[in-house]
């Protein structure tokens, strides 16, 4: 089954019941994925932002290390090191 339940407000650490729809058990979770957005179980609505920044981080290194200036860059800047 594709849905899952998180908990927002002052009972979101606390043990509930599971939902059941047919035979079938909707899980709780921390950490729920929805449109890239990561929203939180806590006391109040949060959404976390650190899978959006390594997904960047991880684009704006792969495109640095594929430019023509990244060689160039790279070893004037070890060229003590070296």
């Amino acid at each position: 089954m594709k849905s899952q339940v998180v908990i927002i407000g002052r009972s979101h650490s606390k043990v509930v019941n599971d939902i059941v729809i047919g035979d079938k058990s909707i899980c709780y979770i921390d950490e729920l994925n929805y449109l890239g957005w990561y929203i939180l179980s806590a006391n109040v609505f949060h959404i976390s932002l650190y899978y959006t920044r390594v997904r960047f981080f991880q684009c704006f290194n792969s495109l640095y290390a594929k430019s023509n200036n990244f060689s160039n860059l790279f070893y004037s800047t070890f060229e003590h090191v070296l």
